[in-house]
């Protein structure tokens, strides 16, 4: 589905002046105004209290519908109370969006086409929300069909790596159908794709005794791997963070071979299956083909015969997918070969991308009484850093310090100490400390002490960075601040 937002303004302003029905009854209210310019909506209750949502609330919803079939809003606005209802009750007076029960709790739907007039509600029927729910099945699988095997996410630390890559697995793939590891350096080929381990002997109860065996314990690459291909109409993802944390040559030995994929997305060559993971796929694999129902004898021949192959010749299928993240600034990482690279796609997350998630959070700079936008902050340390010959991935992204954290004055000044500042002395600036820093002796405690009582004046070239007091108004303040709704 593709929903232009600011068509979607659009529409929420054909709604000023209509009384808007509310899924909550006695919630009702009436759109006064879309300014544009504030990017806000003017609304008031039935009762007359007056109030006003943001677009950042409206975009984050926004999004939320075009990532998933149905849409719970306190999930989708990180939080809950009755002013939520607010932004839900807008957009399902829509006459494309629809609302329904489900799992007990209220959600609305995008439904791609008019199914009531604007300014009044629709339930959607249980059939309706099981045939929306097929049909967004079928359109998710499809469109990850386009997308790219095997790609590595790269970039400096806090630009969202992670975050990007987990956005675009859960639009495209099932949650249960998305596994995730993490590399490190004693990570081995055997914890990846599989191998002899001793595992408990339990008895004819079902209960553990103090006997020990070896058998065939598969890792996440083998599991995700039996999956897709008894499942050929799923697609399946297999998340591998910080990729370059342990030997990517070493984690992935022969199967390394399997990465060469054709335009369908199939391995170009096959392997042999080793012995000892044959046995293991021997059991596993052919469990769906045993339980499968086809009335049709070739079909299930075939079936069979496909099943039994993917046993004995390993072959990545065009249903499973292998993403990955990797950090190459980060101390301790192991190379990667060139035939290793030529395998993967990239996609580089700029030093600035996704910025204007955090762009209005404001912090205090230490203790001195000074404010000043973080990322205006984070934007003139990556420029003292460039100017002291630092390279680019190991600026500091958006995401360095987690927005949540940027949002509470205490936990980001702690933030800012054990992450930030430490991160600088220890790695970034490491060997640059005199051209960051205006301290001759820049130990961690010393700028950490300094921190607190100078602010950002621990930092060379800080003349221009726009700052204020906190006995000056607030002109950093965020908008659209939840109200509660009366009942």
């Amino acid at each position: 589905m593709a929903m232009d937002f600011s068509a979607l303004i659009g529409d929420i302003e054909k709604l000023v002046g209509m009384k808007l029905n509310s899924i909550q009854s006695g919630s009702e209210i009436v759109v006064d105004r879309v300014d544009r310019d504030a990017e806000s909506i003017e609304l008031h209750t039935i009762s007359g209290r007056k109030n006003r949502r943001s677009f950042g609330e409206m975009r984050k919803l926004w999004r939320a519908l075009n990532e998933e079939a149905i849409v719970h809003v306190d999930r989708a606005l990180d939080g809950s109370g009755s002013s939520r209802n607010q932004p839900e009750t807008i957009l399902a007076n829509l006459p494309y969006i629809e609302w329904l029960r489900y799992r007990g709790k209220k959600h609305i739907s995008y439904v791609g086409e008019e199914t009531h007039p604007a300014g009044t509600l629709k339930e959607m029927t249980p059939e309706e929300v099981e045939a929306m729910q097929r049909r967004f099945k079928h359109n998710k699988r499809a469109a990850g069909n386009r997308l790219p095997r095997n790609i590595i996410y790269f970039g400096a630390p806090g630009t969202g790596k992670s975050y990007e890559l987990n956005k675009v697995a859960i639009k495209y793939f099932d949650e249960d159908k998305v596994a995730r590891v993490t590399f490190h350096p004693d990570y081995t080929y055997a914890q990846f794709v599989g191998g002899y381990k001793p595992v408990p002997v339990f008895d004819d109860g079902n209960d553990r005794t103090d006997k020990i065996t070896y058998d065939y314990v598969p890792g996440p690459f083998l599991k995700t791997y039996v999956k897709a291909v008894q499942n050929p109409d799923e697609n399946y993802l297999l998340i591998i963070e910080e990729i370059n944390r342990a030997n990517p040559a070493a984690v992935f030995g022969d199967i390394f071979q399997l990465l060469d994929r054709d335009a369908s997305g199939v391995s170009d060559y096959a392997i042999e299956v080793p012995e000892d993971m044959s046995l293991y796929l021997r059991v596993r694999v052919p469990e769906f083909h045993s339980n499968a129902n086809m009335d049709n004898p070739m079909e299930f021949l075939e079936e069979g015969n496909r099943l039994k192959e993917a046993t004995e010749r390993l072959r990545l299928p065009s249903n499973m997918y292998l993403w990955a993240t990797m950090n190459s600034a980060d101390q301790g990482v192991f190379p990667m070969d060139t035939a290793f690279k030529r395998r993967w796609s990239f996609r580089y997350m700029g030093i600035d991308d996704g910025e204007s998630v955090i762009s209005d959070l404001v912090i205090n700079l230490g203790n001195t009484g000074r404010k000043t936008k973080w990322n205006d902050f984070r934007k003139r340390i990556n420029e003292v850093l460039l100017n002291a010959r630092v390279n680019e991935d190991k600026l500091l992204g958006p995401f360095f310090v987690d927005p949540d954290l940027i949002e509470d004055d205490e936990a980001f000044n702690d933030a800012f100490k054990s992450k930030v500042l430490l991160y600088l002395i220890e790695d970034a600036a490491k060997t640059k400390k005199a051209n960051v820093f205006q301290m001759e002796n820049a130990t961690y405690s010393a700028v950490a002490n300094a921190f607190d009582t100078e602010g950002e004046k621990i930092f060379r070239g800080m003349e221009g960075l726009l700052t204020y007091n906190d006995n000056v108004q607030d002109e950093y303040a965020n908008e659209g601040v939840d109200e509660e709704v009366e009942q």
